[in-house]
């Protein structure tokens, strides 16, 4: 199976909210995620931010619908 992020075409090896992604894709996305729920609200990324996982949120059968 490819990874679903888009203009990607390297094979997946795991999935995030059941979207197959290769290591890069999920590499990026679980480090944007821990800097969205980050402790200190100062240093957390507003929702519109998350660059990596909007790419994917499409995908995603319970995301936002804000794309």
């Amino acid at each position: 199976m490819k990874c679903c992020y888009p203009n990607c075409n390297q094979d997946a090896s795991s999935t995030w909210a059941l979207v197959p992604l290769c290591v890069h894709h999920h590499k990026s996305i679980e480090e944007e995620t821990g800097k969205y729920y980050h402790r200190n609200s100062h240093e957390r990324i507003p929702y519109d931010q998350r660059e990596n996982y909007l790419n994917i949120s499409s995908q995603i059968p319970w995301s936002k619908k804000e794309w």
